[in-house]
């Protein structure tokens, strides 16, 4: 059985902290890191683009 430890899920981080995961937000969307001072979560990682996941998803 897969590892949710190096698992990812795109497209809102909210459905990951639901899920127990890891979240990161990609900056390279819509949202702003003031945008996200209005949030009532805070994601685990803020990330300028999605390439860079792959340096997160590899770390312990």
């Amino acid at each position: 059985m897969p590892s949710s430890r190096k698992a990812a899920f795109a497209g809102g981080y909210l459905a990951g902290l639901e899920s127990g995961l890891k979240t990161a937000l990609v900056l390279s969307g819509v949202s702003t890191r003031a945008d996200m001072e209005r949030f009532p979560f805070r994601p685990d990682h803020v990330i300028e683009r999605l390439a860079d996941l792959g340096e997160i998803l590899m770390k312990k």
